[in-house]
């Protein structure tokens, strides 16, 4: 079975400990779909980029640089702190890179249905 890994990215004005309550906060879902923590994205897993914050298109876009052409590209929004316009902007250039992506997005800690296939 293939790891699924969820990478948050936040830009740099939300600090360390905000980004770990926020986390935190969606976990229990992140869990339920058997996602782990992870730093950076790997070949061999199902990454899911865990957008917290607008202004990390930039971040988002590095990460993906290693990975190959056909990996599908998992995009998590939340309904805060401008996460869904940033997953938009990453979702529009993965589109127009010719690879495919996907955006899932949890309205709130309790959508438990946002990471559904």
């Amino acid at each position: 079975m293939m790891n699924k890994r969820f990478i948050p990215i936040a830009s740099d004005f939300m600090k360390p400990q905000e980004q770990q309550k926020l986390i935190d906060t969606y976990k229990p879902i992140f869990k339920k779909y058997g996602l782990i923590q992870a730093p950076k994205p790997k070949t061999d897993s199902k990454n899911y980029f865990f957008i917290l914050t607008g202004g990390t298109e930039n971040k988002c876009l590095e990460l993906m640089k290693d990975l190959k052409d056909s990996a599908e590209i998992r995009i998590i929004a939340i309904g805060i702190n401008n996460s869904l316009p940033a997953s938009l902007e990453i979702l529009a250039w993965v589109n127009q890179n010719g690879k495919r992506g996907k955006i899932y997005y949890l309205k709130d800690e309790n959508d438990y249905d946002g990471l559904s296939e």
